[in-house]
């Protein structure tokens, strides 16, 4: 029978995610000339650990509960502004992922072929070196190192490709062995990966709350019948939407250095 997509644990996730909307929303400052809260914040950590369908109900839901406790007036259009950053913003993270995914599937095969040629250069090196040894004692003893050092090349290209699926699954610097040249070349392609991920996330937050800025703006024109009055807040989530960017790209950076992640599929 196939796994349920919207496992017990992602709901269970999703759930506090739209807690966590909820308090970031009342957490913040507001003055006339400024105001910032950690609601967009922590929807767009929740596109990128969970996906676009959990961040677009723990973005609308939470931000719409979030202002009915403190301003009711907005409540409706935040429940959709809210859930579209949510949608939009999983799913570029989930392209985000998709081509640095890709870039170490790339390189990772890179090494493999280098690997392979290297393995083969030591084996028909050690041919030869087996025909001129003096003794069958030499010989095993020669068989013996050369062995080792491709069974532990071998390892770590096994501890890179779990299950085959390197587009999928991520590299855990914990299993790979750092002494051998091979482990050390996949920990600086994995860096990398992790750079350009953090990289390419700043300007998916950047756009994404920026949606949510123009939503606003939207909104605002319609409740006071004018877009010059809608204008007035427009730099005022401007900021909101650059703070939060920020603060999310750095968050994402830091879970990317720990290696943490939700298992969608775990029950």
């Amino acid at each position: 029978m196939a796994r349920p997509k919207f496992s017990t644990r992602l709901i269970a996730y999703a759930a506090l995610m739209t807690a966590l909307v909820y308090a970031g929303t009342l957490i913040g400052f507001s003055s006339a000339q400024f105001y910032f809260n950690l609601g967009d914040c922590v929807i767009l950590i929740a596109a990128y650990l969970l996906g676009p369908i959990p961040a677009m109900i723990a973005g609308g839901l939470g931000a719409f509960l979030g202002d009915l406790t403190v301003y009711p007036a907005t409540m409706v259009y935040t429940l959709f502004i809210k859930a579209i950053e949510g949608l939009a913003a999983g799913l570029l993270f989930l392209l985000v992922k998709k081509l640095t995914a890709k870039y170490f599937a790339k390189r990772l095969t890179g090494e493999m072929l280098a690997f392979m040629k290297e393995t083969s250069r030591r084996a028909e090196l050690s041919d030869e070196q087996n025909d001129e040894a003096s003794s069958p004692a030499q010989a095993i003893e020669k068989i013996d190192e050369n062995a080792s050092q491709t069974s532990e090349a071998a390892s770590d290209i096994a501890d890179a490709l779990p299950n085959a699926q390197i587009a999928k699954e991520q590299v855990n610097e914990s299993d790979i062995d750092t002494k051998t040249p091979v482990s050390q070349k996949i920990r600086a392609i994995k860096r990398r990966k992790t750079a350009l991920e953090c990289a390419l996330s700043l300007p998916v937050c950047l756009f994404c709350s920026g949606l949510m800025a123009v939503g606003y703006f939207i909104c605002q024109t319609f409740m006071y019948g004018t877009y010059a009055a809608a204008l007035v807040a427009l730099p005022m989530d401007a900021v909101q939407a650059a703070i939060s960017s920020a603060l999310a790209t750095a968050a994402i950076g830091a879970f990317n250095l720990a290696g943490l992640k939700f298992s969608k599929n775990s029950n």
